[in-house]
């Protein structure tokens, strides 16, 4: 039988063996791959802490760049479902989107 395995458990094995290797490099922020697996495990836990459940959707609106990365990851993590949206949408789009996919 084959290991059941998700992205975020990927993630965390090549996290432990390249921990102190750079993960993210964006302007002058640097997180390595144990900085950013410690930030998407608080991430997750701060998820669950506010009620999210496995198999939810969770809409995200950031940018580019380390957050967004901490944000899927932690979501990942929590087994939810990531719902990117694009951060140049309006109010009144995010709203219907967040509606229409039930995040």
């Amino acid at each position: 039988m084959l290991e059941q395995r998700n992205l975020f458990t990927a993630f965390e094995g090549i996290a432990a063996r390249m921990a102190e290797k750079p993960a993210v490099v964006a302007g002058d922020t640097v997180l390595t791959f144990r900085d950013l697996a410690a930030r998407a495990s608080a991430f997750a836990a701060d998820l669950q802490a506010n009620g999210v459940q496995h198999g939810e959707r969770v809409a995200v609106v950031l940018p580019n760049g380390p957050e967004f990365l901490i944000a899927a990851y932690g979501i990942w993590k929590r087994g939810a479902i990531l719902v990117p949206l694009h951060v140049l949408f309006r109010q009144q789009e995010i709203l219907r989107y967040v509606a229409e996919c039930d995040a």
